[in-house]
This record gives C-alpha cells, sequence and structure tokens, in this order.
C-alpha cells in the first residue's frame, strides 16, 4: 500500500521547487529587451477583422524575431512552462494569441514577397543558425473559413525580404493547430535529427485549449510492435497498463492493443493501435496495419476528463495531456479509464476481434457491439 504521507511530502517539495522555477524563470524573462513590444494595435486580427494589413518593412537589424512575434512566443512558452511546472497554465492565453495574430487574405497574397520552400533544417534551425532577421509570423486565408495557415515573413542577412509557409493549419472553432500531413507540428520546429525521433515517437497536433498534444498514424513505419517496447517503457519514465487482443482474420494475424498511464512524468495519455503480420509468421514482432479505422478514445481519472481524441480514420491513435511535474504522483495508471469506439467496416473482422475479446478480456474491460459500432470501457470507473 502508497505510503500518502510521504507521497504528500514529495508532492510538496515539488511543488516548491516548481514555484521557485516559476519565479526564476520570470525574473529572466523580464531582463530588459527580452520581451518584445506588443503588436500593433489596428492590425487586422482574428479578433480584430476590420483592421488593416500592416506588413513588416524588411529590417536586417533585428535578429530572430520580429517584437509582435517575440512577445507571443515568450508568452506560450511562460504559459507551457507554468503547466509543466505547477499546472496552471493558461488555455485562453494560448488562444488570445492566436486570435490576436496578423492575418493576411487570400486577396493580398500578392502583396507578399517571394515565397521560399520550407527547407530541409527546421523553422528553428534556420531561425538561429542562418540569421534569419525579423521573423513575423501571421495567419493566413485559405479556402476554407475554417482553416487559417501559418506562415511566416523573414528578412535575410542581405536585405531582402520573403515568406515561408510553415506547413501549419491553425482552426479556431477548435483551438488546435495541425500540421498539413502525418508528420505533426514537430516538423517545422526542430532540427531534422531531433524530428526524426519525435516523428517516429510522436507526430502529433497541438490542442491549446488544455494543452493536450493529439497524434495519428505515428510514423513507425519501420518498427511496427515489439513486445520489448512494452517491457521496457518504463526505462524512458513512461509507466503504462496495457491490454491486447491476438486474432487470426483474411491470412493474418492481428493485434488490436489498449495503453494508458504515465509518459514520463509530464504527461498522462492513452494509445489504441492495430497490428498485422502474415499468419506465417511468429515470435513478439508485429506490423504496422495499412487498415485504417474510424477510432477515438477518451482517457477518464474518475469523472474528470484528462485527453480525448475525437474520431478518426487511423490505425493508431495517441492523446497525451501535459501535466505539472507531480502528477506521476498524482495520477496513477491504475485508476485512469480509456472509454472509446472502433468502427469496423468488415463483419468477418469485427466477428474475429470480438470472438477474442470475450475469451481474452479481464474484468476491468467492459464492452459492446451496436451494428459496426464496438464501445469499450477498460479500467475503474470509481477512485
Amino acid at each position: 500500500m502508497q505510503n500518502t504521507t510521504v507521497s504528500s511530502k514529495k508532492s510538496y517539495l515539488i511543488r516548491f521547487i516548481s514555484v521557485l522555477l516559476v519565479f526564476l524563470t520570470a525574473a529572466f524573462l523580464m531582463l530588459p529587451g527580452t520581451v518584445g513590444a506588443k503588436a500593433a494595435g489596428n492590425q487586422r486580427t482574428l479578433s480584430n477583422p476590420t483592421g488593416v494589413l500592416e506588413l513588416p518593412t524588411p529590417l536586417s537589424n533585428i535578429r530572430y524575431f520580429h517584437p509582435g512575434t517575440a512577445n507571443a512566443l515568450i508568452t506560450g512558452v511562460w504559459e507551457y512552462l507554468k503547466q509543466i511546472l505547477l499546472g496552471w497554465g493558461d488555455g485562453a492565453k494560448l488562444k488570445k494569441l492566436m486570435e490576436e495574430a496578423p492575418v493576411v487574405l487570400l486577396s493580398e497574397r500578392s502583396l507578399l514577397p517571394t515565397m521560399t520552400p520550407l527547407p530541409a533544417e527546421a523553422a528553428s534551425t534556420l531561425i538561429i543558425l542562418k540569421g534569419i532577421r525579423n521573423a513575423w509570423v501571421f495567419l493566413m486565408e485559405t479556402a476554407d473559413p475554417a482553416c487559417y495557415e501559418l506562415n511566416m515573413l523573414y528578412t535575410e542577412a542581405d536585405g531582402d525580404q520573403k515568406y515561408m509557409p510553415l506547413k501549419l493549419d491553425y482552426y479556431p472553432d477548435t483551438a488546435r493547430i495541425m500540421s498539413h500531413d502525418e508528420r505533426g507540428i514537430w516538423n517545422v520546429l526542430l532540427h531534422p535529427l531531433v524530428n526524426t525521433i519525435f516523428e517516429m515517437i510522436i507526430a502529433s497536433d497541438l490542442d491549446l485549449d488544455d494543452f493536450t498534444f493529439l497524434a495519428g498514424n505515428g510514423r513507425w513505419i519501420k518498427v511496427g510492435f515489439n513486445e520489448t517496447f512494452d517491457s521496457f517503457a518504463w526505462l524512458l519514465g513512461m509507466l503504462l497498463d496495457d491490454t491486447k487482443f491476438l486474432f487470426d482474420y483474411a491470412g493474418k494475424s492481428w493485434m488490436i492493443e489498449f495503453w494508458r498511464g504515465n509518459y514520463t512524468p509530464l504527461q498522462v495519455g492513452c494509445e489504441v493501435g492495430i497490428y498485422d503480420r502474415p499468419d506465417t509468421e511468429t515470435g513478439v514482432h508485429y506490423n504496422n496495419s495499412t487498415t485504417r479505422l474510424p477510432m477515438e478514445a477518451t482517457l477518464y481519472y474518475g469523472s474528470q476528463v484528462l485527453a480525448h481524441y475525437e474520431p478518426n480514420r487511423v490505425w493508431w491513435l495517441g492523446a497525451f495531456h501535459l501535466m505539472p511535474m507531480w502528477s506521476l504522483l498524482q495520477y496513477s495508471r491504475h485508476n485512469m479509464r480509456v472509454e472509446g469506439t472502433i468502427t469496423f467496416e468488415d463483419q468477418g473482422m469485427m466477428d474475429a476481434f470480438t470472438a477474442a475479446v470475450t475469451e481474452q478480456a479481464e474484468a476491468d474491460f467492459t464492452w459492446s457491439v451496436d451494428g459496426m459500432v464496438f464501445s469499450y470501457a477498460w479500467g475503474k470507473t470509481e477512485i
């Protein structure tokens, strides 16, 4: 049985250290010249659609970021630090940053300078190592009224001004930043060597509302699944519960696996994955399935929703909520619950899967079928 007194003391110690780190960070961010000036008040933004477009002039004497963009970045980093260290991050402020971002209309695209495709180096590398000046991040209208592209206008060292599509979309209605492809938001943020690791582990999009990373069809393209991953996840700071169902269908051996738990001390989350291999193969390794099914999942702690992945056609999904550092002490994976659905499109596959669930499910995995929709709940309903 866990010693609650010891856990409580550890939690208070971590919170004290976290508060100290926050104040030290605040002191650094408030040093003269660190915080950029606020953006012009009459700039056209999502919250001020009648404003005018004010493109920054080419300036090669401002290193890195335009003051308005610098201020937004610092505010965003500050909220994430508060969330990680104290659990006090304010998603509303992150949404407000996007609401106040400059907006360029489709009809104004011709006013922008020469477009530069996103290079092999990610934006962060380009800015830090290539000497980009006065980088100004803005939203651009698209044919879809619910979607805006994130782009960057910048000045090169020789004074030429160009703009670069960041291959990211922002959806104001859901407050989500999503990539154009399945490589996730990291593709434009990190150096390729680092990004490769992030892509393979979690090619995620970002929900600004509640500090949740949402991932679908993770790029474990050449990796697949192996029992070794679950066995040694704890070495990466991941304390996870899992349950899997094995069945044969259409000449293949299949596995559908569910995970829940602490993904490092800073995240709680859940996953669902579909894997297969030829039925002539044996062992512990499975390949990523090419079969994609409509799936959704919600992670609960009692009645509290920790993370939610909306219905989408995927072979793998993951929802990971950013938590303060003491969450490992506060949220035990054994008390988490995952609820969701899998919509099958082949009756034979569904019958084979439900037969496996009937035979292999443990007592805390309950399920039902409505037509081709398999609904499940895995874990405790009360804590």
